[in-house]
């Protein structure tokens, strides 16, 4: 039995949400950089600065351009 069947069905573990928290961000990521023109460090930095100014966790940072872009 693999990994992915035995933990189905489970709530995520902590590794888990993590890699899902980095796609998330990957994704928003990349939609700033093609709206913008910007590279994948600008966007990555573009993100960060909102989330330093707004007091928001980067994840849900990252969830909001990802949910207004789409």
């Amino acid at each position: 039995m693999s990994t992915t069947q035995a933990n189905r069905g489970k709530p995520p573990t902590a590794l888990t949400r993590t890699e899902e928290e980095r796609a998330l961000i990957e994704h928003a990521k990349s939609l700033l950089a093609e709206r913008f023109s910007l590279t994948e460090t600008q966007s990555h930095r573009m993100l960060q600065r909102m989330s330093m100014n707004t007091s928001i966790p980067l994840v849900k940072i990252a969830r909001s351009i990802i949910n207004s872009m789409e």
